[in-house]
Parts: structure tokens; sequence; C-alpha cells
């Protein structure tokens, strides 16, 4: 009686459940599509209060470091009618919204030439380094446009921004020029788009593809809908309280959806499989689903939550996106389980799903074989996995950490190939900013040399395109003052001449000057512009830029700073953020499964397989050359989920056998029987949907779904083979039976 009631309370508990569930999915399904998609290179920043801090102070000192740069080619630069396009182009750029300041040829020509005497204004860019490399190629046949910004809102405001810019530069395409658009919002809209088009490609196909694989599997339609409703409902949960929270999507998190997709998917197969074992047995279907829930709902929690926990250890990043990804990921992983388990249930019993049309054979011909094969070579399994796990370890410190967000897109993308252009061409696109301060200001000739020394060997440095400061401005002005004679683009003589010059400034020629100057001349702004971000390389230029300002007289401080060289060193610590995440993760992992098995024996050998597919991975990743990015650092928690799922099933499995009173020997074949085809229906729907990422045009999406399909393989094989083997080592009764031998010997 007891034990009825209790049934009842658990099936009317269930029942109310999965009706809140429900309520929840019609409620939630207005904020899921108004979800966004927002990749400002700001959330790849990591939370260094330093770092931050200085960072401020710059951009109240200069404004931001983001800018658009319009490289056009493809027509002679210096001709009147040339000029005269150039400069109606300049006129429409500066009326665009967030654009403060533009800089470029029809600039000078117009304010400093009166738009006038081209053949002089032609001798005066060739002729002198202060505008190569910066507004015009040094053989002068490509020419720029820079354009520096009020910083942009949100991406809407971007958006808007690019598409006046486009419109402004509409004169120069229709003179015959080819103009490259790049710069940090061009290339955030780039990856929204291509986040907004993959995040709702992507999840449509692999879901059909799951689906088509479990319909074919379960031989029924209902437990396929079945499936689709919890995985939607879950799925439709996420995202609307992601938009409830205020937390768009990204390129990291777009994979969200078809992840939970994946993910969600494993426990219902299961509890499926599950009840349709009983279901051949038993005419009644809610004592079906009683059995079945009541034999899988620990190995499915348990399952859950190590996987929730895989991804909860992301928290402990300093990048936005990977954090946001822990936490919805393993928000999900939790209403997944919830979801499956109630509302599963009722549309089991409302459905009436039957037991599968024919029972195959197949499936326990070879949980026998893989049983025997584990057990009779158990020594040399676990001799192979030993010398695997070993050469994976070695070649841990052989992965790679990619920041450059260029390698993120496909090659061949517009935006790339402009970004490859002008980065050959032109300038560096990537700066390195270093902020120095002096009591006596920049005007001082004293500071001159050491300003000088630092910026020429860092413009020697490999990868740097052009060092930017304002005494190559002042160069610029004493050559002015020379009637534009190339012989005097050096330092006035004097500080005296040097405080002339800049007296002598109009508004428009002071404002130049603050770009590069503030607080009152006391601190000044040297822009080391680099053409690629490769973060090994960045980091390697920012080491020697501050071993050059130790060397800085005392009178003058300094320090580097930048969004790019703070999202370089985010990257960086990807890889000791993946050593801590994974330390955290194994130890909360196992004490999940302890927790749920309540052996320390079987705990240890459902906890082993964790290893393999997460080192398997990176071994990989080692042997393929494939980097480490905001991306691909998940496929660890994919791996750790799915390392210890199948593991924990068939642990269950087995301890519920060996309760009915059957040996070791016996119960792994038939736990084995049991779990191997539910277990494969997951792995196999799994694989489809990460594979369905391979087609993602984000380069990083693509090696994670390849990877994480990968990851499951791995784990299906060694949860099958390896679990087995552990057990015939560490079992009571296998032990006991050595023993037994041993002592007849």
């Amino acid at each position: 009686m007891s034990e009825n009631g209790q049934t009842y309370r658990w099936e009317r508990l269930s029942r109310i459940a999965a009706v809140v569930f429900l309520v929840l999915g019609i409620c939630a399904f207005p904020f899921a599509i108004r979800t966004t998609v927002d990749n400002r290179m700001e959330l790849f920043l990591g939370r260094d209060p330093k770092a931050n801090e200085q960072y401020e102070q710059f951009r109240k000192a200069f404004g931001t470091d983001e800018f658009v740069v319009a490289a056009y080619t493809g027509k002679d630069l210096f001709t009147l009618e040339s000029l005269d396009v150039q400069v109606k182009t300049f006129e429409q750029l500066q009326k665009v919204k967030f654009v403060k300041r533009v800089s470029g040829l029809p600039q000078v020509f117009s304010e400093v030439f009166g738009g006038e005497d081209v053949e002089e204004l032609k001798k005066d860019f060739l002729a002198t380094p202060f505008y190569h490399g910066f507004l015009i190629s040094k053989d002068g046949t490509v020419g720029s446009l820079l354009m520096e910004m009020d910083r942009p809102g949100g991406i809407e405001d971007r958006r808007k921004l690019i598409e006046d810019v486009s419109a402004a530069l509409q004169p120069l395409r229709d003179y015959g020029f080819q103009v490259h658009l790049v710069g940090p919002p061009a290339l955030h809209i780039t990856m929204e788009d291509i986040s907004q088009r993959e995040s709702r490609r992507t999840f449509p196909i692999a879901l059909v593809f799951s689906l088509v694989i479990m319909g074919y599997l379960f031989r029924s339609a209902k437990a396929m809908i079945i499936s689709l409703l919890c995985t939607g409902l879950t799925v439709l949960l996420v995202v609307g309280l992601m938009v409830v929270v205020h937390r768009p999507l990204n390129m990291v998190t777009s994979v969200l959806p078809v992840m939970l997709c994946v993910l969600s998917t494993e426990t219902m197969i299961h509890l499926l499989r599950r009840y349709q074992d009983w279901r051949a047995e038993t005419p009644s279907i809610q004592e079906a689903i009683n059995r079945a829930v009541s034999q899988k709902a620990l190995a499915c929690i348990l399952s859950s939550m190590t996987k929730a926990f895989g991804f909860l250890s992301l928290c402990i990043t300093d990048m936005v996106p990977i954090l946001e990804l822990g936490i919805f990921a393993a928000v999900g992983l939790v209403v997944s389980v919830s979801v499956n388990m109630t509302v599963g249930p009722l549309l089991i019993e409302w459905l009436r799903v039957g037991p599968r049309v024919r029972k195959h054979v197949t499936p326990m011909r070879t949980a026998a074989f893989v049983g025997r094969f584990s057990q009779r070579y158990a020594r040399i399994i676990f001799a192979i996995t030993a010398i695997l796990v070993v050469i994976m370890i070695a070649s841990l410190v052989k992965i790679r950490v990619e920041s450059n967000t260029l390698t993120f897109l496909p090659q061949d993308s517009e935006t790339v190939q402009s970004y490859n252009f002008v980065g050959q061409k032109l300038t560096g696109l990537f700066s390195l900013e270093i902020v120095a301060s002096m009591p006596s200001g920049w005007l001082d000739s004293k500071n001159w040399p050491a300003i000088e020394e630092l910026t020429r060997k860092l413009g020697a440095e490999a990868g740097v395109a052009r060092v930017v400061s304002p005494l190559d401005l002042l160069r610029k002005l004493n050559q002015w003052d020379h009637d534009f004679d190339p012989q005097f683009y050096v330092l006035p003589e004097s500080s005296e001449v040097a405080q002339r010059l800049v007296g002598e400034l109009d508004e428009t020629g002071q404002s130049e000057i603050t770009r590069l100057v503030a607080d009152e001349g006391k601190t000044i702004r040297i822009s080391v512009l680099v053409r690629d971000t490769d973060s090994s390389r960045f980091m390697e230029i920012e080491k020697d830029a501050e071993a050059l300002i130790a060397k800085l007289p005392a009178n003058i401080t300094a320090y580097p700073t930048g969004i790019v060289l703070q999202m370089a060193k985010t990257q960086l610590n990807l890889v000791w953020m993946q050593v801590s995440t994974l330390s955290i993760a194994f130890i909360t992992v196992f004490l999940v499964i302890l927790v749920g098995l309540r052996s320390l024996r079987y705990s240890l050998i459902a906890f082993i397989p964790n290893l393999f597919p997460i080192l398997s991975v990176f071994g990989v990743m080692v042997a393929f050359n494939l980097a480490l990015d905001p991306a691909t650092v998940m496929v660890a928690s994919i791996a750790l989920g799915v390392g210890g799922n199948n593991a924990i099933h068939l642990m269950g499995m087995y301890m519920l056998v060996r309760k009915q009173g059957k040996s070791t020997p016996e119960a792994i074949p038939e736990a084995l029987g049991i779990v191997l085809p539910a277990s494969l229906t997951a792995a196999s729907t799994s694989c489809i949907g990460f594979i369905v990422l391979a087609w993602s045009a984000f380069i990083p999406i693509h090696y994670f779904g390849i990877l994480s399909a990968f990851a499951v393989i791995v784990a299906l094989v060694g949860d099958m083979i390896l679990v087995p083997a552990c057990l015939t080592f560490f079992a009571d009764d296998m032990r006991a039976e050595k023993k037994s031998k041993t002592a007849v010997a």
C-alpha cells in the first residue's frame, strides 16, 4: 500500500510538473522568437581589473581605439577628376553618424593645399614617410580614408554606421575604384550575420537528421514526436530565459540550441528504449512507464548532472561568451532532464506508444561479444589505454591558441579578403596602444629622444606595419613650415619652435593633435599598428614593448593597452582556463557520480572513461594543428559529459542486474544488451547533430562540430569496452574468484 501510494504520489507530481513546463513553454515562445545576436569584440575581453582600468583611462583620454578604414585602388589617385571624387566622398563621410573625424588624401588636398596644385600634393605624399603605411601605400597606388569614431552603442548602431559609410563610399565605386572596407564594426557585422544565419540553418538540420535516425531505430513515429516535443520545449525554455535576462546570442552561444538539441535527446532515448522493452512484457502503459522511470531515473539524472557540472566549470573563465555558454548549457541540461522525466512520460501515456515492432537479437549478440571480448582481453585493453593516455598527455603542451578573429571566417569571404588586402598593401589593422605620461609635456625636447627610441625599436618588430606617435605630426608641421621641403621632415630644432608650430594650428589642426595628445600635453598615445593578431606574436610585441618601457627615463611612465591586447591576453589564458576548469570539473563530476552510485569502486569505474574522450580530442587537435579558441575550448566540456554518459547508464543497469543475484560475467553482457541499443541510438543522433555543425561557415564552430562528434564516438567505444574491462578487474565476485584460484594454486 505504501509503495502504491508513493507511486501514485510520484505520478501526480510528475503530471503537475509536466503541465507547468508546458505552460512555461507557451509563455517562453514570444520571448524566444525575439532573440538577437551580439558579437562585439568587448564581449571577448577578460576581467583583469588593472588592465580594464588602464583601457578605460585610455578611452577617456583619446576615445575609442575602434576605427573604420576605406582603402581604394584601381585608378590614379592624383588627378583632379579623381581628387574631386575623393573630396566628395570625404565630405559625405563626415556627415555619417558616429564618425568623429575623417583623415586621408582628400582632407589634405582640400584643407592644406586648398583644393589646388595636384602635382605638389602628389610630391608631398610620395616623398613624406608621414603618410606611408597609413593614408597611402608606399607606391602611391592605394589610398585610404581613416574614420575615427565616437563609440557606437549596440549592434544596430554599428550596422547603421557600416551601411551609411558604404553608401558614402559609392562615388568612389562609381568612378571605378575598388573599395575595401575594414575595421571592427565591419568585422562585427559580418560575424553577426554569419552567426544568425548559421544558428537558424544548423539547428533545423540537426533536429531533422536526429529525428530521422530516432524514427528509424525506434520504428515509432510517436516516439519520434515525443522526443521532438521534449527537445523543442527544452530549447524554447532556455532561449526564452536568455531573452528575459537580456543575454543575446554570440558566435559562441549560437551553438547552444544545437547542443541542447543533441544532449537533451539522450535522456529521452534511454527512457523510451527502456519503456519499449517493458511495454513488450506488460499490457499496462502506466506500469511500463513506471518501471522504465524507476530504472532509468538515477542514471539519467546523474548523466545530466555530470554534463551540467562540466559546463558550469566554464564559469571561471574571463571570457563572457564562454561563461554564458557554461551557465545556460548547465541550466538547459537541468531543464532537459526535468522535461524528459515529466513531460516525456505524460506524452508517452497520451500518445499510447507501443513496444518496438520487432525485437532484434543483433544488439544482444553484439553485447555478448563485446562483454566477452572486454573480459578476455582486459589486461591488453588497460595497457593500450594507458599508452594512449600517456602519449596524449605528453602532446598537451603543443596545443596552439588562436586569437585572430579573421581565422574564424571563411578565407574567401569579402571581409577577410579586404583585411588581407589592406594589411598587405597599406597598413596594420590591429593596434597595440601605449600611453606615456611626462610632467614636462610632449613638447619638451628633452623627452623626444626616449620617445623616438621607443617608436623606432617597436617599428622594427616583425609584423609591425607602422608606429604612429605625436612626434610624427610634429615633424610634418616642421616640414610644412619650410615650404613642404622633404628634407625638413625632422623634429623642430627646439621646444620653443615646436610650441610655436602647434600654437599656430587652426581648429582642425588642433583636433588632429587631440587624437594623440591629452591631459594638456602631459599624456601621449603611441599606436603600434600590427598586421595580424596571432596571439603569440602579438604578445611577443607587447613583451618587447614592456621591456622598452622599463628602460624609459624616470620622468616618463608608460603602459601598453588597447582592446586587441586585452583580447590576446584573454585568448592565451584559454589554455590555463582549460586546465583549471577540467580540474574542477573532474572533481565535481566524480563527487556527483559517487553520491549517485554510493560506491567508491563503481564510481571510479564509471569515472575513468571520462578521461579518454577529452585526451583524444586534444590529441587530434595537436595532430591536425587545430587551435584552441572560444569555440573549440568548449569541446572538453562536451567530451567530459558524453565520456561518462554511457558509463553511468551501463553501471546503473549492471548494479540492478547484480542485485538480482547474477555474477559479473553474467551481468556484464545482460547490462550491455539493455543499454547498448539506446547508447548506439543516442550516439548516432549526437554525432549527426554535431556533424551538421561541420557545414558552418564559422571556422571554430566547424571544428567544434567535428571534434564533438569524434568525442561522442570515442566515448561510446571507450564506455562499452573499458567499463566491462574495469568491472572484470575490480568487481567483488571477480576479485573473490581470483583469490580463490590463487589459493588453490
